[in-house]
């Protein structure tokens, strides 16, 4: 079976349970004979960077050149053969593996890799790392592990490493990173959230969950901002659905909601029956600011290009709001 699947540009790539690979050519399945350490073991993942084809595996990383493979494992610094994912920056590659990540690096003509493990001080919440996923600051990674949650790495530029935790966590193993920003990012977990967390006060917070399934594998962020889930259910789409389950604290309840719009200045203005809030998408932890209350239920509202925002409800005529007023 396909174990592992890679695109890079044009190329598409897939690994196998056997340790073969193939590469798809004009819609054509080829398979790939490598020379050198060829894997024997699971594929986990199968990455390109640059020229080099780079394969997780049982017996550790594989890097591939021109159809030679070249093992790296304990042998040469990794903290584990087992390995289960990889993510690239354009001068690091972070391996995940069943004890820590391991950051992989040239140096004077060799490779040098750190192990950052459960067993350091400052150092991960839990050993086996499942996902690792790049966001687009250099050096700022979001890592995701079987029992210890999300965790926020940042190397700087004396490569030390900056841990980021969640105080608490109870959603189960991290399978999949959508990251937003250095900042926030949507995770799907093996018991069937969808998370978004948050990075504040040099802590990870929970946002709003959604449970859209049983168990979420994979998630991908459409060019519409749908997200899509990947699960033994088949896919699901979650859109703007996913906020009526946001759990957020009274006196708010999304399930209410009559209405809905955000305007021009990255402001959503929303609607719970008769009372009417706003909501600031440029904080990382929006709190909704209740703005007045209708006698009846909102049932729309539109902003005009005069950044007013005008509300309409169940038979009790039309409400204006500028600025405070």
């Amino acid at each position: 079976p396909i174990t592992a699947l890679g695109i890079s540009e044009n190329e598409v790539w897939e690994g196998y349970a056997n340790g073969m690979i193939s590469k798809v050519i004009n819609n054509t399945l080829h398979t790939v004979q490598l020379l050198g350490s060829r894997p024997a073991s699971t594929l986990r993942a199968i990455n390109k960077s640059g020229n080099v084809l780079w394969l997780c595996s049982e017996q550790g990383v594989y890097a591939v050149l021109n159809n030679v493979a070249v093992l790296l494992n304990s042998n040469n610094g990794l903290s584990d053969n087992f390995t289960y994912c990889l993510a690239f920056t354009k001068h690091k590659i972070l391996a995940g593996t069943d004890k820590g990540v391991n950051i992989i690096q040239e140096a004077d003509n060799a490779l040098q890799i750190k192990s950052i493990t459960a067993d350091q001080s400052s150092g991960l919440p839990d050993n086996i790392v499942r996902v690792i996923k790049a966001d687009k600051k250099e050096n700022s990674f979001w890592v995701g592990t079987e029992q210890g949650g999300i965790v926020k790495m940042l190397i700087n530029g004396k490569d030390q490493v900056l841990i980021y935790k969640s105080e608490q966590w109870n959603w189960g193993e991290v399978n999949d990173i959508l990251p937003l920003s250095d900042k926030s990012a949507w995770l799907a977990t093996d018991d069937g959230y969808l998370l978004k967390v948050v990075l504040k006060n040099d802590s990870l917070l929970v946002a709003g969950h959604y449970r859209p399934c049983r168990s979420i594998k994979k998630i991908l962020l459409d060019r519409t901002g749908n997200i899509w889930c990947a699960s033994g259910q088949g896919l699901t789409m979650v859109t703007v659905e996913y906020a009526t389950n946001i759990k957020l604290g009274a006196p708010y309840s999304l399930d209410k909601l009559t209405a809905m719009l955000c305007d021009n200045t990255n402001t959503l203005w929303f609607a719970e029956d008769n009372d009417f809030y706003s909501l600031s998408l440029s904080d990382s932890v929006a709190v909704p600011k209740l703005i007045f209350t209708a006698p009846t239920a909102i049932t729309t509202l539109f902003a005009d290009k005069g950044y007013g925002i005008w509300a309409g409800t169940f038979g009790h005529g039309l409400y204006f709001w500028k600025g405070s007023q």
